[in-house]
């Protein structure tokens, strides 16, 4: 029976391994890699998102929580053609849209409010009213 234990926690240290080594390497030389950026004094590639220590577990779907929330309400697509009301965006798209509102910086992570924020085509707004519809719920597509 100690054994069946080692197998799975060495098991599970090895998932951990597998996930952590592919999620670093979508993010490596991505957009969405900070760790050269001159406002991440730590230059570590994950702590702009997440941490391992004093997280943000106020938000569902975060894993480890390091950054900034926006609180934003937002004006949502519509569509006659749409067969569900969008609701406002929840877990990880709201995450997403911390920096991609334009209202929470880029540098506001660990506790402190920073001032780089995204622009150009990567900045949405609060208005996705003219963007890919968000917060829909999608059971009415189980039929097909």
């Amino acid at each position: 029976m100690e054994n069946v234990s080692k197998n799975k926690k060495l098991l599970l240290l090895l998932c951990a391994v597998f996930v952590t080594s592919a999620v670093f390497a979508q993010v490596t030389n991505s957009k969405h890699d900070f760790q050269n950026a001159g406002w991440n004094a730590s230059g570590e590639i994950c702590i702009v998102c997440h941490t391992p220590h004093n997280s943000d577990a106020t938000q569902p779907g975060a894993p480890l929580w390091n950054h900034g929330t926006t609180t934003s309400t937002f004006t949502l697509y519509n569509s006659p053609t749409l067969d569900v009301a969008p609701e406002q965006p929840q877990a990880s798209t709201r995450l997403c849209l911390s920096c991609h509102d334009g209202t929470v910086a880029i540098d506001s992570f660990g506790g402190n409010t920073g001032s780089t924020f995204v622009s150009g085509s990567a900045r949405l707004e609060t208005d996705l009213s003219d963007d890919h519809p968000v917060g829909v719920k999608w059971e009415h597509q189980v039929d097909f």
